[in-house]
């Protein structure tokens, strides 16, 4: 995706966002070994220059823009700021997002609201506004995080798997949508990690809770789901799972045999994992 600019090659541009913490950071490491030029998004500014300083020796530009993505002026700001420093948005990785589980009827409206637009919405609105410029210039990639959530559903964790539901979705239909208009070039794909190690929203509240995944199901190192991002730069796959465990197995099974594969994951013990998080923890606690 390189450019050509006044006789010299220039590097592409890649949009990160939730890129000050998390599985964002390492998205940001990998595409800077890829000679990515960078735009890293999320609220906290000191994040943010903390995984700028990580990328220190790397020979990319790498600018930092806090915002709100739950705000539409400012996605709007951002993108244009993106643009003007590192100009024309080559990858779109929409990284950011929110878990708050538990008990849906104790979830407050402003809880479930702010889970959706940061989850979903804002990650359409953010797909819209790049789309014109990838179709002028015949290139581009979409990369949505979405979660195994968004693919069985996941005790205590409604709102969460609704709107990782909606990511895939919305990306499946997506890319109907370009293939159905003959557009090539730019391409959209939907990354579904599983429990992620180390780093990331479960790994805080395994710390405060003392939890672990399903054996079963394993833990996948961030770096793998960073590896998964880039293997989105290379195959056009409309979805990359990222799962030790054989899970892709039950993925299928679950769509022929519903009822059978709901009554398998309860006896495997795969919601019980996230039942302690329904007892009361400091914020704090969770958000290290």
């Amino acid at each position: 995706m390189s450019r050509l600019l006044n006789g010299s090659i220039e590097k592409p541009h890649a949009l990160i966002t939730g890129a000050s913490r998390g599985i964002g950071v390492y998205i940001a490491q990998a595409f800077a070994r890829r000679g990515y030029n960078l735009t890293l998004v999320a609220r906290s500014q000191p994040g943010l220059e903390q995984t700028k300083h990580l990328l220190r020796k790397s020979d990319v530009q790498v600018v930092t823009l806090p915002a709100d993505l739950s705000v539409s002026a400012e996605r709007i700001r951002l993108l244009e700021e993106a643009i003007s420093h590192n100009g024309p948005i080559d990858v779109l990785v929409n990284n950011a997002g929110l878990y708050q589980p538990g008990l849906l009827e104790e979830r407050s409206d402003e809880e479930i609201e702010c889970e959706i637009e940061l989850n979903l919405n804002a990650l359409i609105f953010l797909s819209k506004a790049v789309l014109p410029a990838m179709k002028t210039r015949g290139r581009g990639l979409i990369v949505n995080m979405s979660s195994l959530a968004g693919l069985v559903g996941a005790a205590y964790s409604e709102v969460y798997s609704a709107t990782k539901h909606g990511v895939v979705g919305f990306t499946r239909a997506l890319r109907a949508t370009l293939e159905q208009e003959g557009i090539k070039g730019v391409r959209v794909v939907a990354v579904c990690p599983g429990y992620v190690s180390e780093v990331g929203m479960f790994q805080g509240y395994q710390d405060a809770y003392d939890i672990a995944a399903p054996k079963w199901m394993g833990t996948s190192h961030p770096d793998a789901v960073a590896a998964a991002v880039l293997d989105a730069l290379d195959n056009d796959d409309p979805e990359i799972v990222v799962n030790p465990g054989p899970i892709r197995l039950g993925l299928g099974l679950s769509a022929l045999f519903p009822r059978w594969m709901e009554r398998l994951y309860l006896k495997l013990g795969a919601h019980k994992t996230l039942r302690p998080l329904l007892a009361p923890v400091s914020k704090e606690k969770v958000d290290g």
